[in-house]
């Protein structure tokens, strides 16, 4: 059912984007056919260069942003556009390509089997410095083994979700700021019981020559359908019926550095030592629990301005030996 749904969700988008642009070249052709050269040639070339300025917006986000991680994960400069993820989570640095990842945060829903996840997403650009997504993710769990485990589906669609960015610069700094929301249909969520996830995380870098400092801050909030201790598999301990392994919500705070090579290539590391939980069922509201901090340290690759790579290590700084290691690569693909 849930497959059903996710993938009437990416036809009904991509059906509503398709309308969009057809009604839009349809509307210039009708414009332009009065005063249209003879040659069907050239009638042909004129529409779809109008069609091509009505899918633009005013301004050139590029001359706020130069750093090119943000520039890749504020999605394409189109009006209409789509954007695509894939992420690879391995195993340690001594087995990369194994089945098992090591588990770096000791969160519940925190995957510990390596995995090949992907996003599709359709985004509409309102101005250059904003953008709207509707999409969703799909992933498959232990890509270089086969299905390891007979219990679980390898292949997963995952959650749908809905998100807004917003890209620019201001007072000598490059931000980005997100916004998102997704529904609970994936294994992972239905795994801790997670009707929909809410989350926002804001990015600011300033740059200093070929070196950028800057952070990333972050909430998340998690909506759970059973009860604190209902679900014995999160319990505590047993006896302690309200107390819950789960997290309720979340927060971060993690400085970056960056240094750039050229053009295409920057070092990146990002410290995750600011990390908080509270626990699902917990009485005292706010109170928060520290969540092991780790390393990232990667090199950012922009092979062209609309797609971005990060081939990236995260260790345990307190525990830096090779079985607390993760080896990962991300890649961000911006289409029309």
């Amino acid at each position: 059912m849930r497959r059903r749904l996710c993938l009437a969700l990416i036809i009904v988008v991509t059906q509503i984007s398709e309308a969009a642009k057809i009604s839009g070249a349809a509307k210039i052709s009708e414009a332009a056919s009065p005063a249209a050269p003879s040659g069907s040639g050239e009638t042909k070339m004129q529409i779809e260069e109008a069609a091509g300025r009505k899918n633009k917006v005013d301004g050139d986000i590029d001359q706020e942003i130069t750093n090119i991680k943000l520039r890749a994960d504020s999605g394409s400069k189109s009006k209409f556009s789509a954007s695509a993820t894939a992420n690879y989570r391995g195993g340690s640095v001594s087995r990369p390509f194994g089945a098992e990842r090591p588990d770096l945060s000791g969160l519940p829903d925190n995957q510990v089997d390596t995995s090949l996840d992907g996003t599709m997403k359709m985004r509409y650009r309102p101005d250059k410095n904003s953008s709207l997504s509707l999409g969703v993710s799909m992933g498959m769990k232990t890509p270089f083994q086969g299905d390891v485990n007979a219990g679980e589906n390898q292949l997963n669609i995952g959650d749908p979700m809905a998100g807004y960015n917003r890209t620019f610069a201001a007072a000598g700094m490059q931000h980005s700021w997100n916004v998102y929301g997704s529904f609970g249909t994936s294994d992972e969520s239905r795994n801790v019981d997670r009707d929909a996830s809410f989350a926002t995380d804001y990015t600011l870098m300033k740059k200093f020559d070929r070196l950028s400092v800057g952070t990333t801050a972050s909430v998340w909030w998690d909506v759970l359908s059973t009860e604190p201790g209902e679900n014995p598999r999160w319990r505590q301990r047993a006896g302690m019926e309200k107390v819950d392994k789960r997290v309720s919500w979340g927060t971060t705070f993690s400085p970056t550095l960056e240094y750039q090579i050229n053009e295409k290539f920057v070092l990146r590391a990002l410290f995750a030592y600011f990390r908080w939980k509270h626990l699902y069922g917990d009485q005292e509201n706010w109170r928060l629990l520290r969540i092991k901090e780790y390393n990232s340290v990667g090199v950012g690759i922009a092979v062209i301005r609309d797609v971005y790579l990060y081939p990236n290590v995260q260790f345990l700084p307190r525990d830096a030996k090779m079985a607390n290691t993760n080896f990962g690569m991300s890649a961000s693909l911006n289409l029309f």
